[in-house]
């Protein structure tokens, strides 16, 4: 009998660690691309902080043994470029399998900071000989 129970409860213990999944995700900026700097990533469930970690050089980042349950990821803004950001990502375990989700977070750039765009810069300058510019100035006025 204390055998029996045992096994059983070995058993539940396993199914239940069997039905940890992993999230991941990667943390891009409103362009697309990967921020230049490792970027401090929070996981947080039910008000409470569960795990953190860094991005890698392509920003990605990953939160294995995750149960059931919406969950918080923070990426830590750089103060200078990007405010901090919050996203939440909904696990919902099928079965006892472990499964993998996604959830990037795109950093948002600081309010009082306009964003900057690369622009366009003119320097193109041309030699028009003076008998070209009289031409077609004549032929301006005929027309």
């Amino acid at each position: 009998m204390k055998c029996t129970l045992f096994l059983f409860l070995l058993l539940a213990c396993f199914s239940l660690a069997s039905a940890q999944s992993v999230l991941s995700g990667k943390v891009i900026t409103p362009s697309g691309t990967q921020p230049t700097n490792p970027v401090r990533v929070k996981l947080t469930f039910n008000g409470r902080a569960i795990n953190e970690t860094f991005t890698d050089l392509s920003g990605r980042f990953s939160f294995p043994g995750v149960n059931r349950g919406t969950y918080q990821l923070t990426a830590e803004g750089d103060g200078i470029n990007f405010e901090t950001t919050t996203v939440y990502a909904e696990i919902a375990a099928f079965g006892s399998a472990p499964q993998s989700f996604t959830q990037d977070i795109q950093l948002r750039p600081i309010a009082h900071k306009p964003s900057t765009q690369p622009g366009v810069v003119n320097a193109f300058t041309q030699d028009v000989p003076e008998a070209a510019k009289q031409a077609l100035a004549l032929g301006v006025k005929l027309a």
